[in-house]
C-alpha cells in the first residue's frame, strides 16, 4: 500500500487569520513538506514532517492529512482528543492535549553562532601541549556581541590572549634574552578560570570569522569529555530573545606518556643544598621522547646538573619502555638575595627617583655604568638544559606553562602552602615521524615535592 502524507490548511497563523480567510490557502505564510512511504501489513513506521513559517505570529498545527494510493483521503484532528481523568483527592483535571505541544511562537530571524576548534586532537599523550584556534561564524544578518566562553576542564583547555593568535608555536614560549625583554612588560600569568569574557568591542557578523587562540594540554590519562559553552547576545536590541548559547563537545582519549618521579635528599655538608634524583619511564607503546629542560618553579631555587647530561644519556632519546635516572643539585636562595636580584633585573623598565636610586646603591646615585655592571651579574638558574646543543629554554613563568602549572598546583591542596616543598616542570619533545608532520611539545608537572628537612 502506497501512502502520501502532507500538511494542509489545518496549519495556520492565528495573527494572520483575517488574511488567511481571504486566501484559498496558507502557502504564502509557510512551506510544507511531504513524505512518501510504503507501509506493509501490520507495520508501524515513524514519519517526520516539517513546516517552515515565513512571517511572525502564532503557528498552530491542528491536524494531519494523508492519501491512500493517491485516492482515498484520511484526516486526523488533534483538537478532538482532549481527555479528562480523575486525579488524587477526588479532584478532576484536564489532561494536556497534544495540540498544546504543537503551538509555536514565530519571531523574527535570530543570529545563530556557529563554531569549532581547529585541529583539536581525538587522541593525545599525557602532557601534550598545543596551540589551537577557536573559529566562530555568524551567517545571519544581525551581529552578536558580549561573548563569554565557559570551559568544563580548565586543566585541559584555557583561553589565550588575542595577540597570541599569530605567534609561532613553540618559539613563542621560549625565554627571551635581556635585550628582548628591555622595554617590554612581563607576561603575567594566573590560574585559568572556567569563564572567560571576550573584550567588549568584539562582535561577530558576516563572512569574516572570529579567530581566538586556545591552549590545550592533556593533563592526565583517561577518557575526557570537553564541554565548551559560548554565551552571546543579540546585536539587534529589539529582538524578543536577548541571548543564545552555542555548545560544543569534544571527546578525547589521553594515553600515558612519561612517568616522572623525584626524590629530594639534603646534602649533609651544605646548608640550603639538596640532591634531587629524577626517574623517568617511557610508558608509551611506540613513541620515543627527547627530554629538553628541567625547571624548578620559583625564584628561590637554583638548579644544576651533577654530571653533564650527554655523559649520563648519550642517546638523547628515551625509547619505548626505557627508564632513565639522573641527579641534580638544588640550592635554596635567601629571600634578601632574591629581592636584590629581582630589582636589578627590573631596572631597565623602571623610572626611579634620585632618592630611590641612592637607597638601592647604599646611598650613592646609580650611574649608567653601575646599572650596566649590576645587570651583568649572573641571574639565578632555575632551568637546566638537558640537550647537548645550545637550544633556547622555555619560559615556565609565562603563559600558558605558568597557567597550566597553577591548575596542577591546585590539585594538591594539603601541602599547597607548605614553604618546604618545591615544584618541577620537565619539558620534553616528541620528534617528527612519518605520521607526525611537526615535533610536539610536552610539559610534565610535579607539585609539592617535599624537601628532606625544614630550613
Amino acid at each position: 500500500m502506497h501512502i502520501s502524507f502532507d500538511y494542509v490548511c489545518y496549519c495556520y497563523f492565528s495573527c494572520l487569520l483575517d488574511y488567511c480567510r481571504d486566501m484559498s490557502s496558507d502557502v504564502s505564510s509557510f512551506t510544507l513538506s511531504e513524505a512518501d512511504v510504503l507501509l506493509e501489513s501490520g507495520e508501524a513506521i515513524l514519519v517526520q514532517l516539517t513546516v517552515t513559517p515565513k512571517v511572525e505570529g502564532i503557528l498552530k498545527i491542528v491536524g494531519v492529512r494523508w492519501k491512500l494510493s493517491g485516492s482515498v483521503v484520511g484526516l486526523y484532528n488533534f483538537e478532538t482528543n482532549v481527555v479528562k481523568k480523575r486525579i488524587a483527592k477526588g479532584r478532576r483535571g484536564a489532561k494536556s492535549s497534544p495540540s498544546n505541544d504543537l503551538k509555536f511562537l514565530v519571531i523574527e530571524s535570530l543570529p545563530k553562532l556557529e563554531g569549532f576548534i581547529r585541529h583539536i586532537p581525538e587522541r593525545a599523550y599525557a602532557g601534550d601541549l598545543r596551540h589551537l584556534v577557536l573559529e566562530l561564524r555568524n551567517p545571519s544578518e544581525f551581529s552578536v556581541k558580549n561573548l563569554k566562553i565557559k570551559v568544563s576542564h580548565p586543566r585541559f583547555l584555557c583561553v589565550g590572549k588575542q595577540d597570541e593568535l599569530m605567534k609561532e608555536f613553540p618559539a613563542c614560549l621560549e625565554k627571551k634574552t635581556v635585550a628582548e625583554q628591555s622595554g617590554a612588560l612581563g607576561n603575567s600569568s594566573k590560574r585559568p578560570h572556567a569563564l572567560f569574557l571576550f573584550p567588549e568591542d568584539i562582535t561577530v557578523l558576516g563572512n569574516t570569522p572570529l579567530l581566538w587562540p586556545l591552549w590545550f594540554r592533556a593533563a592526565v590519562p583517561g577518557n575526557i569529555s570537553l564541554l565548551i559553552t559560548i554565551y552571546y547576545e543579540m546585536g539587534n536590541m529589539s529582538s524578543v530573545i536577548k541571548y543564545r548559547t552555542l555548545r560544543m563537545r569534544y571527546n578525547m582519549q589521553v594515553l600515558p606518556s612519561l612517568n616522572v618521579a623525584y626524590q629530594i635528599s639534603p646534602c649533609p655538608s651544605r646548608l640550603r643544598q639538596f640532591l634531587v634524583r629524577m626517574d623517568i619511564l617511557n610508558q608509551t607503546s611506540s613513541e620515543s621522547f627527547q627530554v629538553h629542560q628541567l625547571s624548578a618553579v620559583g625564584h628561590q631555587w637554583e638548579i644544576s646538573l651533577l654530571q653533564p647530561f650527554d655523559v649520563i644519556f648519550p642517546s638523547k632519546s628515551l625509547f619505548t619502555g626505557q627508564a632513565l635516572s639522573c641527579f641534580f643539585i638544588l640550592k635554596g636562595v635567601p629571600s634578601r638575595l632574591i629581592c636584590s636580584r629581582d630589582l636589578l633585573h627590573l631596572l631597565p623598565n623602571l623610572s626611579m627617583s634620585a632618592s630611590d636610586s641612592k637607597s638601592l646603591n647604599h646611598g650613592k646615585s646609580l650611574t649608567s655604568k653601575d646599572k650596566s655592571s649590576s645587570l651583568s651579574l649572573p641571574l639565578l638558574e632555575s632551568d637546566v638544559n638537558l640537550q647537548a646543543s645550545n637550544d633556547r629554554l622555555f619560559d615556565i613563568s609565562s603563559s600558558p606553562l605558568a597557567d597550566f602549572h597553577c591548575c596542577e598546583r591546585s590539585q594538591g591542596v594539603s601541602s599547597q602552602d607548605d614553604p618546604n616543598t618545591v615544584d618541577f616542570i620537565l619539558i620534553s619533545w616528541l620528534p617528527k615521524t612519518d605520521g607526525v608532520s611537526d615535533s610536539r611539545l610536552f610539559s610534565h608537572h610535579a607539585c609539592h615535592c617535599r624537601q628532606g628537612f625544614d630550613y
